[in-house]
């Protein structure tokens, strides 16, 4: 059984590699065609990771889509900073989400590069001061209509993190949209933190009902409450 997660594990690094690679050559022609060419990109990348988690037994399920509303701006907060939930919420969720991803994946060679394809922002570090960030965010929620935070407090594991910041929720409030928490469970049984070796398992991806951000305060206690805390 060891040998087996090993393998697969194997297949899996390697498989997602040279996806990366050939996504990552096709991102510099596309950049031509500038917003179709992020759509592109998009597209190719979640096809390249649903091959990825069919060959590699992860089974995604997605409930709660009639929550999705049908226009307007909105902006997503997942619980679920990791990269096979990443993987996930591209692979198999209904939209096309623009990520706030960590600067630091920016800087590798090949991932970096398909981040920016498919129009991830890179986050500001902890003591850094940007003021691109804002006018990054305010771009990209512009070209998409969207916009999907990780929020910064989380926990490692599933659906656990102690308190809720405001700062997405006053994006969202200045941004005058919709917020839509997602829920993302099973990815630490699949991968657990700090391990390069997974098994086959099911990840959930849950999505719940529209939150008006017009006041931040009820906002915040809805959130609190969709995520248990």
């Amino acid at each position: 059984m060891i040998i087996l997660r090993f393998l697969s594990s194997l297949f899996f690094w390697l498989y997602l590699q040279v996806g990366f690679v050939v996504v990552a050559l096709l991102s510099y022609p596309a950049r031509i065609l500038r917003d179709k060419g992020r759509s592109f990109c998009y597209l190719t990348v979640r096809l390249v990771l649903r091959f990825l988690f069919l060959f590699s037994f992860f089974r995604v399920t997605v409930k709660g889509g009639d929550n999705l509303p049908a226009g307007g701006r909105t902006v997503f907060i997942a619980n679920k900073p990791d990269l096979i939930s990443t993987f996930a919420l591209i692979a198999f969720f209904p939209r096309h989400l623009s990520f706030i991803a960590e600067a630091r994946l920016f800087r590798l060679p090949i991932i970096g590069r398909v981040f920016k394809a498919i129009g991830c922002i890179p986050s500001v570090a902890a003591g850094e001061h940007s003021f691109a960030f804002p006018v990054k965010v305010l771009n990209a929620f512009r070209r998409a209509g969207n916009i999907l935070f990780y929020t910064a407090n989380l926990r490692r594991q599933d659906s656990q993190f102690t308190s809720f910041p405001a700062a997405e929720l006053q994006i969202a409030k200045t941004l005058e949209s919709t917020i839509i928490p997602i829920m993302v469970k099973g990815t630490d049984k699949i991968m657990p933190p700090g391990s390069a070796i997974f098994a086959p398992g099911r990840i959930e991806i849950i999505v719940g009902n529209p939150i008006a951000a017009t006041d931040v305060g009820p906002a915040a206690k809805k959130l609190e409450e969709f995520y248990g805390i």
